[in-house]
């Protein structure tokens, strides 16, 4: 047979049964698309950040790195650069800022650069400079098109860029976008000259980064000369450092995403796979046709390929199309509570890698499920055995072998709770175990349930019902494949955002006890600085509050980002006169009391448990901290969990931070309100005392709850959104493959008809047996679903460190049961109904 002839053939099949290789390939798009979308949700942030960073390092292999915000004097550059073995060192200041506009706000990396900044070779500075803008004497900024059209500036216009409680006019020089600048037009980055940007920043003289490319072979000698220049006061780092950062910071929320992500990409394989085994019972059929016509061995299993290759590669294609929409607007690339220390752009990465792991898969489940029609191309059975057959010859599970998969079930199960108590870094392996088990249960439920359903139809006289059960027992093997894939939606479903609600209640439960320590609080700039990170010099208007009758007291916040041991630290460093410094519910090992003392007599660190573990510091040890001061030792005197911020975080006393960090600015002012004054009052006095053209936001306690709350959500909705994708997916994968059944059910529903059922009858059966198989997959899918939600909560408790606790969502179990049957028996009620109209002639034809 010549290749040649394969399409011809193929054509031949599909031409008569279009409707069941139609549907096939539905399942088959639905399972590439949720493949592809998972993967590029997941790989855009840190790679988005990555080029940003490349854009600015360009060829530099060091950094000399500041401890804070305020950065170290410029006149560090001509020590750097007199250094033998540097090849070119260029200062820079980086500094988080926001910019507002006609139309809104954004969040952006503002940076500052000179003219040595060019022998880096940086394509930041190729892309910015020259003919699109930058001009090192000039004083305006250049920014990307997709920011400027976010505020509603252009070229030539006015925008106010708020940095350090400061609020300044800025002009913009020019707005360029990807056709001018590449992929850097959607990273997050204005740029200036640094004399300019000093100046707006208010910095003087100093900057926050060196750029050092050393001489080819003399790396090594370099490090060790920037080392003793940077004398324990700024961190001498790789250029690209902030990517690996940025790795770490997003690594437990990649860690909880890639969880569930694996649980869903598990069931998108599945989904097409049962998809193309609809189409299993016509292919035998065919096969055995042209084995009668002739055809050899070698010839159909060639034809058998093709085919599968075929339907595999079109469903895929169509699946990447539909995952590409899915994971542009139902998964957000960029979680944003990483904008608050990263320059996190908004670009949507597809690699390569994603598009051929998502192909490969859809056309790697066509293929397996060609092994049955390829053993009946090698059977020994008569050739007219399978061409005869009115339906799918398998009777389901032999009993022996259902026994034996419960007991594989049970030791899955085991092996799961095992992983729940002893080892919770294996919950990927326990949860894919229960997911295993929750399959390999399904055949004995689903057989119970069919004797259940026969029974009570003798003892209730409910004679279609019988009928149902006998049609289920006829297909059973179909039946399972329905219930599996309802029960496995069901059970990523509740696991996936079961979890996702533990932890949110978690991080509500600190964030009221956060805010709760004061009335009104005053901080800088707007969502970019949520954890209170940007320091700004306290008004005068701001201090002479205190000599007001309706405020009790002010306290004075201090805090930011330090990286410690390669993870960005949050420290928050609150008074000694701090009623709360310590949020008690999330302490995890020590004395609240005594914690709470020594860390307002100083000396003393509260550390979330992961950082301490990571540190290699027990309760009671020394934390050697990286501070502009030096290296200092803290005694840790507690861990808690990391309230939020996934890279860990530090508590300090306040007047420990002020003379390390060598700073009098501060980040937050808490204030409490006298007796009888109202927050909404004493909002109105603070913002009235600072004026209207201030930088400085004014919350009350409510707001600033509610705006932790959004972002808190925000940052972690990408759970919630795998998992609708993935009741999505079910609810499209079962529409499909319960229609297909019900197509291929025809013949016996026309021997039905030809036994005097009238069609309001047969569609009342088949809606029955729809009934029976969603109920039991969903229910226990359910159950299999709170006890993976049970591994997943523990898991990101242990894990990530984030403030994560265990209640069991059976509302959430019940509504997505109920979700999935109800949506799954509506998609079937109309292709029923015109099934239940088929001719009783047709229970005499050939197929």
């Amino acid at each position: 047979m010549r290749p040649s002839v394969l399409p011809w053939l193929y054509w031949l099949r599909l031409r008569k049964w279009p409707v069941q290789e139609a549907l096939a390939g539905i399942g088959i798009a639905t399972g590439v698309a949720l493949l592809f979308a998972v993967q590029v949700a997941n790989s855009s942030v840190t790679t988005s950040v990555e080029r940003t960073i490349d854009g600015i390092t360009g060829s530099s292999q060091f950094a000399l790195t500041a401890r804070a915000a305020s950065g170290f004097s410029q006149s560090v550059v001509r020590r750097v650069q007199a250094v033998d073995g540097v090849q070119a060192a260029a200062p820079v200041v980086i500094e988080r800022a926001s910019v507002a506009g006609p139309d809104g706000t954004a969040t952006v990396e503002l940076v500052g650069v000179t003219s040595e900044f060019a022998k880096l070779n940086g394509r930041l500075l190729r892309s910015f400079g020259g003919v699109y803008g930058l001009q090192f004497g000039a004083k305006a900024l250049v920014m990307p098109e997709p920011v400027a059209s976010q505020i509603g500036v252009a070229a030539g216009d006015r925008m106010t860029l708020q940095v350090f409680g400061r609020s300044v006019p800025v002009r913009v020089a020019a707005s360029v976008g990807r056709h001018q600048v590449g992929p850097l037009a959607d990273s997050p980055v204005i740029v200036g000259s640094l004399p300019y940007v000093q100046s707006i920043t208010g910095l003087g003289d100093r900057v926050t980064h060196i750029l050092v490319a050393p001489r080819a072979g003399e790396e090594s000698a370099v490090h060790a000369a920037l080392a003793r220049i940077a004398d324990d006061r700024f961190d001498v780092t790789p250029s690209d450092n902030e990517a690996e950062l940025i790795r770490q910071a997003a690594g437990p929320t990649q860690q909880s995403t890639g969880l569930f992500a694996a649980i869903s990409l598990v069931i998108g394989v599945l989904f097409a796979f049962n998809a193309m085994l609809l189409t299993v019972p016509e292919r035998r059929r065919f096969i055995s046709e042209l084995r009668l016509l002739g055809f050899s061995r070698s010839q159909l299993s060639m034809m058998l390929v093709f085919d599968a290759l075929v339907l595999g590669a079109v469903a895929s294609l169509l699946g990447l199309v539909l995952g590409d929409q899915l994971s542009r607007h139902v998964f957000h690339a960029a979680p944003g509570y990483l904008a608050f220390a990263f320059p996190v752009g908004h670009e949507r990465i597809v690699s390569f890698s994603n598009i051929a792991i998502a192909f490969a898969g859809g056309v790697g489940a066509t293929l397996v499920a060609t092994g049955r029609p390829l053993a009946d191309v090698f059977s020994r059975r008569s050739l007219d055995t399978d061409y005869r057959a009115t339906e799918e010859p398998s009777e389901g599970v032999p009993r022996t072998v259902r026994r034996w998969l419960l007991l594989a079930a049970a030791v899955l199960t085991a092996f799961a709770m095992t992983v729940f108590v002893v080892q919770p870094s294996w919950t990927i392996a326990g949860i894919a175990a229960l997911g295993i088990a929750l399959v390999l249960v399904l055949p004995s439920v689903l057989t119970g349930a069919v004797i259940v359903a026969d029974r009570a139809s003798y003892a209730t006289r409910a004679g279609l019902l019988s009928v149902a059960a006998s049609e289920l027992r006829a297909n059973a093997t179909r039946a399972t494949a329905l219930a599996a894939t309802g029960a496995l939606a069901v059970f990523g479903s509740v696991a996936i955002e079961g979890a996702h609600q533990d932890l949110l209640r978690g991080l509500d439960r600190f964030g009221a006890a956060y805010v709760a320590t004061a009335d009104i609080w005053v901080s800088s700039g707007g969502d970019e600085n949520a954890l209170l990170t940007a320091p700004f010099a306290v008004p005068p208007s701001l201090q002479a509050l205190g000599r007001s009758d309706a405020v009790a007291s002010a306290r004075m916040d201090r805090g930011g980002f330090v990286d410690v041991a390669g993870r960005r630290v949050w420290v928050i460093a609150r008074g000694p006169s701090e009623p709360a410094p310590i949020p008690s519910a999330e302490l995890v090992d020590g004395s609240l009391a005594g914690a709470t003392l020594r860390l307002r007599d100083g000396g003393a660190a509260i550390a979330s448990v992961g950082l301490a573990s990571h540190l290699g510091v027990s309760v009671g040890g020394n934390l050697r901290l990286p501070t502009p001061s030096g290296t200092v030792p803290l005694q840790l005197a507690a861990t808690t969990t990391n309230l939020g911020w996934s890279p860990g975080t530090l508590l300090l006393n306040g007047d420990d931070y002020r003379r390390l960090w060598r700073s009098d600015d501060v980040t937050a002012v808490e204030i409490d309100l006298n007796p009888g004054t109202s927050p909404a009052a004493g909002h109105r006095l603070v913002q009235s005392a600072l004026g209207p053209g201030t930088a400085l936001t004014v919350e009350t306690s409510a707001q600033r709850l509610a705006r932790i709350e959004r972002l808190s959500r925000q940052g972690l909705d990408r759970l919630s959104q795998i998992s609708r994708l993935i009741l999505l997916a079910a609810a499209i994968a079962m529409a499909a493959a319960m229609s297909a059944a019900v197509w291929q059910q025809r013949r016996r529903l026309a021997v039905l008809r030809m036994h005097g059922f009238d069609p309001g009858q047969v569609w009342r059966v088949l809606l029955l047996q729809s009934a029976l198989v969603l109920t039991v997959g969903a229910a226990l899918g359910a159950l299999f679903g709170l006890a993976g939600q049970l591994l997943a909560t523990r898991w990101v408790t242990l894990t990530t460190g984030f403030p994560s606790h265990f209640s069991p969502a059976f509302a959430l179990a019940g509504l997505t049961f109920a979700g999935v049957s109800l949506v799954a028996l509506l998609a079937v009620t109309a292709p029923g109904f015109a099934a239940s109209r088929v001719s009783p002639a047709l229970s005499f034809q050939g197929d």
